[in-house]
């Protein structure tokens, strides 16, 4: 009778971890072609506006890494949610992007998104950044585990370029939302 009452317990125990390690495996690991929920911040004035053509977000670890969401809209204008950037305090900022820039951080974007659908990763840690691209109002959401190179030279391209632009500081409108961890 112990014995079936043990393997019960164990039976109950191994159902319960294989769907919790299911349900994180789903958690951190890529999602593609899923509408995206949080465009960007909310704009300024009084004026309704489109959703931007381009929103990257890198998002924490438990070191140093950048932490940021960049939202382009087709008119140049971007708005820059800053958590931890170098140079930079936490912060809404906006500045007047080239739309010749946006269209080809736009292309840079989908070929990221194509390098990293050729990846098969196994599981992963939650302490690695990850990187959500929304282009086409699809996000695309990958935890950065083996950061391929053309996909590090991505990033560090364009945290080069964000810290070129002329951000002018914004008002809290709404406070950041609390870190992911």
């Amino acid at each position: 009778m112990e014995k079936s009452i043990i393997r019960r317990i164990f039976f109950v125990t191994a159902v319960g971890l294989l769907l919790t390690g299911w349900q994180c495996h789903r958690k951190h690991h890529p999602v593609q072609n899923t509408p995206a929920a949080d465009q960007t911040a909310t704009p300024v004035g009084d004026q309704p506006e489109k959703p931007p053509v381009l929103v990257i977000e890198r998002t924490p670890c438990y070191g140093e890494c950048p932490t940021y969401k960049i939202a382009f809209h087709k008119t140049g204008r971007a708005v820059l949610d800053v958590r931890r950037f170098e140079g930079m305090p936490p912060g809404r900022y906006m500045t007047e992007a080239p739309p010749d820039a946006v269209a080809e951080w736009s292309q840079r974007s989908a070929e990221v998104i194509e390098q990293m659908a050729q990846l098969e990763e196994g599981p992963v840690a939650v302490d690695f950044p990850g990187l959500r691209i929304t282009l086409k109002g699809k996000m695309h959401h990958y935890m950065l585990q083996h950061t391929p190179p053309v996909v590090q030279a991505f990033l560090e391209e364009l945290d080069q370029w964000l810290q070129s632009l002329p951000w002018e500081p914004q008002p809290p409108e709404t406070p950041l939302p609390p870190d992911e961890h």
